[in-house]
């Protein structure tokens, strides 16, 4: 231990000095490792909160740091101030976290007045729910809003609120993001009021259709709310239940899984449907089963069958978009996020989901799609359809020319009735068309 002291002539003179308490001079290899080296500067903070917004922790992050600059010693801090900081932040956030979470959607309002958020306190003035929508997902809610799939989801945030995204489809066939919320509870009374908000930020236009899961609050709230939009209730999400309902005798028969499977989703009219359900519960002894007795019994609620006329903009059939967007936002949080944590992480959600956007708008404008052939039907649809829309367009229409043939054609008073066969089938199942040549135009 050593001590200076100044004298009147300014300069510092040694007046004490215990050689026990010295230590060996650090080398420059370790200088690094020294306290006074090792703490979290502006730049590191900067840092911090980018990796901070793509998921990153201060483990992580400080070994993406080391790969930057070249090694350890150039980092700047170590790992633990990392730590240190992150433990910090969450200190300062912890008695503000609401505050400051609103805070931000108001100067997010004053920078953009088409941004749009809500938010309503409990009686102890705590933040009870909240709703925002971009001036961007209100765009693309006038563009493909025709459709919307709602769920709600757990585990982004320390406070167990619940995460709830309206989701729709693009014309890429990507998952948008129309608006999202954080509720206190999952009462019919909290979607009233999301509901409602969702409307209001919407400029009041209701979808034409509304998907969500067999939750009996939401769907009170959609028929007081969404009173002209038609509910329906996801295929996907009431297949994946079927192996805990069916018990594990039938869950290793894959021709049961096939059969039953071929009956919700290929079956092209309500009563075909209806013979292939009554078979398929003979055939496996499932006719007492009282979960599968319930889901019959609301059959036009989920059956594409019952709906092949209400336009679903691939919502439906395929996998539930609402249970791929709610895995799309697991990759940025986890349940133990802070409010603004989580909206950091939101919103790096967002920008990537925009630039997926932006990727498949910039590859049609800087290419053209594959034909097939020279009809001027796939001319056309190559124009006017962005590629997956288009190829799945070329697919049927190789399909129609391939392996569907004129069976039989008569002159009727519309126009001419045409039986069409389709030879992809076992049974040859044959179709009949109705076509007017006077106005060209054709129904099945």
């Amino acid at each position: 231990m050593a001590a200076f002291k100044m004298t009147e002539n300014g300069k510092y003179v040694l007046f004490r000095f215990y050689e026990g308490h010295t230590h060996l001079l650090a080398t420059p290899k370790k200088r690094h490792m020294l306290k006074s080296n090792s703490r979290v500067k502006s730049v590191h903070r900067t840092l911090f909160k980018s990796y901070t917004r793509a998921n990153v922790g201060p483990s992580r992050a400080h070994r993406y740091m080391k790969e930057q600059v070249g090694g350890f010693e150039h980092v700047g801090c170590s790992k633990q101030a990392f730590k240190n900081f992150q433990r910090d932040l969450k200190a300062y956030i912890k008695d503000s976290d609401a505050h400051m979470f609103v805070d931000n959607f108001k100067r997010k309002k004053e920078v953009n007045k088409s941004f749009y958020y809500a938010y309503e306190l409990d009686d102890e003035q705590r933040l009870k729910h909240v709703f925002w929508a971009y001036d961007i997902s209100r765009r693309n809610y006038a563009l493909y809003g025709d459709v919307v799939s709602f769920d709600t989801t757990f585990d982004t945030n320390r406070y167990k609120m619940i995460f709830a995204p309206f989701t729709g489809v693009d014309n890429h066939r990507h998952c948008v993001t129309f608006g999202a919320a954080f509720l206190g509870d999952e009462k019919s009374e909290s979607f009233i009021w999301l509901f409602e908000k969702f409307l209001e930020a919407m400029g009041g236009h209701k979808p034409i259709c509304i998907i969500t899961d067999q939750d009996p609050a939401m769907k009170v709230a959609i028929q007081k709310v969404f009173d002209t939009s038609t509910h329906r209730f996801c295929v996907w999400h009431i297949m994946k239940k079927l192996s805990e309902k069916v018990g594990c005798s039938l869950n290793a028969n894959t021709d049961s899984n096939a059969r039953f499977e071929s009956c919700v989703y290929n079956s092209e009219t309500p009563v075909e449907f209806e013979t292939n359900w009554v078979a398929v519960m003979e055939d496996f002894g499932l006719t007492n089963n009282a979960w599968l007795s319930q889901m019959f019994a609301i059959r036009d609620m989920w059956i594409p069958a019952y709906f092949k006329d209400l336009f679903l903009g691939a919502v439906l059939r395929t996998t539930s978009r609402s249970e791929s967007e709610n895995n799309f936002f697991s990759n940025f949080t986890n349940p133990h996020l802070s409010l603004v944590e989580f909206w950091m992480r939101f919103e790096s959600a967002m920008e990537l989901q925009r630039h997926g956007q932006s990727k498949a708008d910039n590859e049609i404008a800087s290419s053209l799609p594959q034909l097939k052939t020279n009809r001027d039907l796939e001319k056309h649809a190559a124009r006017i359809y962005t590629y997956p829309n288009f190829y799945r367009f070329q697919h049927e229409l190789w399909v129609a020319c391939m392996d569907c043939e004129v069976d039989d054609k008569k002159e009727i008073e519309e126009g001419f009735l045409i039986t069409i066969v389709d030879r992809r089938r076992k049974d040859c199942k044959s179709r009949q068309v109705v076509y007017n040549p006077s106005d060209h135009v054709a129904h099945c």
